[in-house]
């Protein structure tokens, strides 16, 4: 390290140093630890002024640096401890997350809804072509009947026709009757005159009577036919004339039916034209349903995308919240060292360096309820024990006692310790909800102290 060296005698000049002070140079030397300045007592000219001096200079330089880099990383920490989005995002994903499955498990449904519709569509269609098939066929028939009855109509004219020219030949038979009947009583006269006058003519009269008696047997048997034709003809007129009435009432009857099917196959018309517009209403409603079955499925595969999408975010901003954690973890940890290291902190930082600490433990809570740390309510001090609660009652704060800002930093500083307490608590007995709602609470109180120390590190 510091060699004494033996000068030349040629060089024409000589360094002296005492013993003693080198001595006590030496000691010091390596005691110091370069956590503070070299404090010697030496004579004004000695030649170890200068040496201490740089040493000193040294010294101070290297703890301007460490302090330098306590502060930046103390406020590296801060800075990280500001980056509660993770919890909010994961939060947010795992609400939308059930969310997103929900509408996929309703598109689903939809979907199968609207396959059944498309079925349910195309099953109509395809009962509304079988109905306007049988209702084509129903008028087809309809008009057949028609035709049959407008046949039959004619035929039944000619019936009546004929059975009226049958009533009109029995009259004509029935006036020649009459005249064989008249012409029967008059034989049968002439044969009753003939047979007195045989009578009287006595045997000469004998042959003719004998012809006479025929001739009125004749005269009665034509009588009796006649009265059975005329009895015979009646008979069948009053059957031709019933026939004939029956014949008029069926053709009327057969008019009104004509009358009532062709209403019936108009009526079937309109229906078949009503089905036909129905048909082609329901063939849209089909093709329509399966356009909007198809975007349902493609809707339902885009959800379930988003569903995979939401669950690897989740997985990906889990894995971010745990690598943010496990930096910060270092952070705090060389943060830890480097205030170790630090010879001489000043009130000012003490103060910045309490700021931090107060955030940490907002950031310990945040990080256990996202499953990151574990952390003992048992653990957490009171508001006395930490360095910012040292300091309050420490000699440091003896003249800010009085003051109105340092008066207002109790009551939230001794919240901040009790509501991570109670958080913890709460976290370990399962009761997320409790814990988050004292987070919140704990961030407010934070937040109260950061503004305090603010205020404070002016006065200081």
């Amino acid at each position: 390290m510091f060699k004494l060296r033996k000068q030349s005698p040629t060089n024409g000049s000589q360094v002296i140093i005492d013993r003693d002070e080198l001595d006590t140079f030496m000691e010091c030397l390596s005691h110091c630890d370069l956590s503070k300045p070299m404090e010697l007592n030496l004579s004004p000219s000695s030649p170890l002024c200068d040496i201490v001096k740089g040493l000193n200079e040294i010294i101070e330089a290297r703890q301007n640096v460490i302090t330098s880099c306590m502060l930046d990383i103390n406020g590296a920490v801060g800075q990280m401890t500001g980056m509660t989005s993770i919890r909010e995002m994961l939060q947010r994903i795992q609400e939308q997350t059930p969310q997103i499955a929900n509408m996929s498990a309703q598109a689903q449904e939809m979907g199968a809804a609207a396959n059944q519709t498309a079925s349910s569509a195309t099953n109509a269609a395809s009962f509304v072509d079988q109905s306007l098939s049988t209702a084509a066929s129903g008028v087809e028939k309809i008009q057949q009947a028609v035709d049959f009855v407008e046949r039959s109509f004619t035929q039944f004219e000619q019936v009546s026709h004929q059975v009226q020219d049958v009533l009109n030949s029995m009259g004509e038979i029935e006036q020649i009757v009459s005249v064989i009947a008249g012409v029967a009583d008059q034989t049968n006269l002439l044969a009753l005159n003939a047979a007195i006058e045989a009578a009287r003519a006595g045997d000469q009269g004998r042959g003719f009577a004998v012809v006479a008696d025929e001739v009125r047997k004749l005269a009665e048997h034509t009588t009796t036919s006649v009265t059975d034709i005329r009895q015979r003809i009646g008979g069948l007129s009053q059957n031709s004339n019933r026939t004939a009435k029956d014949i008029l009432s069926l053709s009327n009857m057969m008019l009104e039916g004509k009358t009532v099917m062709q209403g019936a196959g108009q009526e079937v018309e309109q229906i078949l034209h009503h089905v036909v517009t129905i048909s082609e209403d329901i063939q849209q409603i089909a093709a329509g349903s399966e356009e909007q079955s198809a975007a349902i499925q493609e809707f339902a595969q885009i959800i379930s995308l988003i569903s995979d999408s939401a669950q690897t975010t989740e997985r990906v901003t889990q894995h971010t919240g745990e690598g943010i954690y496990g930096i910060s973890q270092k952070l705090g940890e060389i943060r830890t060292r480097q205030i170790r290291n630090t010879p001489t902190i000043t009130p000012h930082q003490a103060l910045e360096l309490s700021k931090t600490d107060h955030l940490l433990w907002t950031w310990r809570i945040y990080n256990m309820l996202l499953g990151y740390e574990q952390v003992d309510s048992k653990s957490v001090g009171n508001h006395h024990d930490c360095r910012l609660g040292r300091w309050a009652d420490g000699s440091e704060a003896t003249a800010l006692r009085a003051n109105p800002t340092f008066m207002k930093l109790e009551s939230p500083h001794e919240r901040v310790h009790d509501l991570a307490r109670q958080a913890a608590q709460a976290y370990n007995q399962g009761k997320i909800n409790e814990a988050e709602d004292l987070l919140s609470q704990m961030s407010q109180a934070s937040q109260e102290v950061i503004e305090i120390l603010n205020e404070l590190q002016h006065l200081v």
